[in-house]
């Protein structure tokens, strides 16, 4: 019991403290209703308290005056090097960019106290901010210094008035330590260990967001040049046998191809093309080479589901290759051309797919 304090009665509230101040309240709570004898539902009621209020923090009201303050003299300090530096550079260009460029001299500064205070439980990170703020509040010092010579011709005066500059940084740095919390030496190396794998975990997501966007977008192309049915990283390949074929014709395409070397090129089984076939070119006078057997010319089928069931070499994993080669076989209809292309191993192959390059193909030829 506090000294002066009487002792509460059975059934009254407690007597209050001399020494503390009180605020009432009301406490709002479910109480128990009875009317002419007759007990009904519990309705809401409540009652007004006396409670204690707490001593003033005084603590904290010097550090937000204290806090105040700083800002001030940086608002002041801001002012006054934009003044002075303006006044300088108005001479060069036009007055108002003159002004805007003298900004940036403490700006430069001040942006760096706030990334000091961001690092402030990291020395390693806080180094750089510090030297660069201290750099720049050196260039600003001085264009403050250059001004007052040139107006009042005395370097103590300009001197004198380019000290608040560093004012107004010795009181943020001072306040910047006195907030910090004292950190050791292992909480210090917990928190940037903590910090370490955060930052890869938020790297890898960011690098694996881009490299989903890359193959979406190669997904794209692959798509737009006309081999759906291809997996990622056969474009560069395509693109060369697109290149190799071009300008041939529909019975040269059927004999020679970019993922095929000459001399393993399977003869056709299928029928000669309407399209009178180029002549062969005469073998070499020398005798290291051997001739290359001619191979005679089936005769041409009644029929397109004829051709269609004679055996026509497909390369699997090639659709454009292999409807090519079923365009110089004579098999035109892309039902049966689809058919073909997923009976030689080329399950993913599309029919709009087959068609659409089927005619793109024909354009071409």
């Amino acid at each position: 019991m506090e000294p002066g304090q009487t002792p509460a009665q059975p059934g009254t509230a407690p007597a209050e403290n001399p020494y503390l101040r009180y605020r009432t309240e009301r406490r709002e709570q479910k109480v128990p209703f009875s009317a002419d004898g007759v007990h009904y539902e519990m309705v809401d009621g409540g009652q007004d308290v006396r409670v204690p209020v707490p001593p003033r923090d005084w603590d904290l009201i010097v550090l937000r005056l204290v806090t105040g303050a700083i800002y001030g003299m940086l608002a002041i300090t801001l002012i006054w090097s934009v003044a002075s530096i303006g006044g300088l550079l108005s001479g060069l260009t036009w007055t108002p960019l003159a002004y805007g460029a003298a900004v940036a001299f403490d700006l430069s500064w001040m942006v760096c106290l706030g990334l000091e205070w961001l690092a402030r439980y990291d020395d390693e990170k806080r180094r750089r901010p510090f030297w660069a703020g201290n750099f720049f509040l050196v260039i600003s010092f001085a264009g403050v210094i250059v001004h007052g010579i040139k107006k009042v011709d005395s370097a103590w005066i300009a001197t004198l008035g380019a000290l608040i500059c560093v004012i107004s940084k010795g009181l943020w740095m001072l306040l910047m330590q006195h907030t910090a919390l004292p950190l050791t030496s292992e909480h210090r190396q917990w928190m940037r260990l903590r910090s370490g794998r955060i930052g890869a975990r938020l790297a890898m997501a960011s690098h694996t967001r881009t490299m989903r966007r890359m193959e979406a977008q190669e997904r794209a192309l692959v798509e737009a040049l006309g081999a759906p049915g291809q997996s990622p990283g056969m474009l560069s390949g395509q693109a060369d046998n697109w290149t190799a074929t071009a300008g041939q014709a529909p019975a040269a395409q059927a004999l020679t191809s970019a993922d095929t070397p000459p001399d393993t090129v399977p003869a056709l089984s299928g029928p000669v093309p309407s399209v009178p076939a180029p002549q062969a070119p005469q073998p070499p006078a020398t005798p290291a080479a051997p001739p290359v057997p001619s191979v005679p010319a089936p005769l041409p089928p009644s029929s397109e589901q004829d051709r269609a069931d004679e055996v026509v070499p497909i390369e699997r994993g090639n659709l454009t290759a292999a409807l090519r080669k079923l365009l110089a076989a004579g098999i035109t209809d892309p039902t049966t051309a689809h058919r073909m292309v997923v009976e030689a191993g080329i399950t993913d192959a599309k029919a709009d797919t087959v068609s659409r390059t089927m005619r793109r193909l024909q354009r071409s030829a």
